[in-house]
């Protein structure tokens, strides 16, 4: 099953499970020749731009960036460059990033402190690139398409026909990575709806293409972690694995399949929305999709890694028992893995 995805079916029983009879990918949501509908084949998905992704809706707040968060954000753009998720790009210190800081220092065999401003400029200023870029709004991108209301409910994203982006300016800020009201501050004076409109974004680039042998989720620090033939740390990502009400499942187990942009299948036998009418609910695929842009199916019936409307929620909020990464993660290590590999969850 290494070669080509196959078409498969899973139905939601306690988790945030997809059902898959096709996959669909739509050009308006990618930057490169796509299928209309089809299951995808690795090489499909490893030609896949990892960038897309849907945010939670920004914060109105157009407050000053401060040095503090300036710095911050660099950080975070230097990480995710080199395989160590920040998750999303806002400019603010976490225990996630801290965490994701102590892996990079132990790459680079050098402690480096997220309270070390001096060490945090040193590095920064080793850079090869800068941590910023300019990006210009086109005629494409106001053209959309866009979902400007998405129901809350999962059953009632039935009706939709697309779950893409609510807005350009969400599409964008995934795109690059970011939270949406960071990159909404960074550009004050923007206006979305111009053609031409001249955007300071994160200068993101990461570009992993080592195969991923073994993953580690590790619920205490809410990280998974990606290793290669040889043990070494290939990439390390913040993850959401699980809750109190809906805990994943512990123990070793295999990817059993991986699929990019799925339909979700919500059962009427889940434990976290009941549905009106009791029949199974079809939602189409998209950035919106609950779960996200890409699917890793794992051995364990019903339980996957995926990616998720909300990045800025991952490694904070909880799961309904699957491990959710930000849809860019979620697609990258999709890329990067085979089935048949094994994923510890501990």
């Amino acid at each position: 099953m290494n070669g080509k995805f196959s078409k498969i079916k899973i139905a939601i029983i306690t988790c945030c499970v997809i059902g898959l009879p096709n996959v669909v990918m739509s050009s308006e949501l990618l930057n490169h020749k796509a299928k209309a509908t089809g299951i995808m084949s690795v090489d499909d998905i490893d030609s896949m731009d990892s960038g897309f992704v849907e945010t939670a809706q920004a914060n109105t707040s157009l407050e000053a960036i401060t040095i503090e968060e300036l710095r911050i954000s660099k950080l975070q753009i230097l990480l995710d460059r080199t395989g160590v998720s920040p998750g999303v790009i806002n400019g603010r210190k976490s225990e996630y990033l801290k965490r994701a800081l102590n892996v990079f220092s132990e790459k680079k065999d050098k402690l480096i402190m997220l309270n070390d401003n001096d060490a945090i400029d040193q590095l920064i200023g080793e850079a090869e690139q800068e941590p910023f870029s300019y990006y210009k709004i086109t005629k494409k991108d106001i053209a959309g398409p866009f979902v400007e209301k998405i129901p809350e409910r999962i059953q009632d994203q039935g009706s939709l026909k697309s779950l893409t982006y609510r807005s350009l300016k969400e599409k964008l800020a995934e795109n690059f990575h970011m939270d949406e009201a960071f990159l909404l501050r960074l550009n004050p004076d923007a206006d979305f709806d111009k053609i031409g409109t001249k955007l300071k974004v994160a200068n993101v680039g990461r570009n992993l293409s080592t195969k991923v042998v073994s993953i580690k989720a590790d619920m205490n620090s809410r990280l998974l972690s990606a290793y290669d033939a040889k043990g070494k740390i290939v990439a390390i990502y913040p993850a959401s694995i699980g809750s109190a009400q809906n805990p994943s499942p512990r123990g070793t187990f295999k990817v059993r399949n991986k699929a990019g942009f799925p339909k979700y299948t919500l059962s009427p036998s889940n434990t976290f929305e009941l549905i009106d009418d009791g029949l199974p609910v079809v939602v189409a695929s998209g950035p919106n999709n609950p779960v996200g842009i890409a699917w890793i199916g794992l051995s364990k019936k019903s339980y996957g890694i995926h990616g998720t409307p909300w990045p800025s929620r991952v490694g904070e909020a909880g799961s309904h028992g699957c491990i959710r990464l930000t849809n860019w993660d979620a697609m990258e290590l999709a890329k990067l893995v085979s089935t048949g590999i094994e994923v510890v969850i501990e």
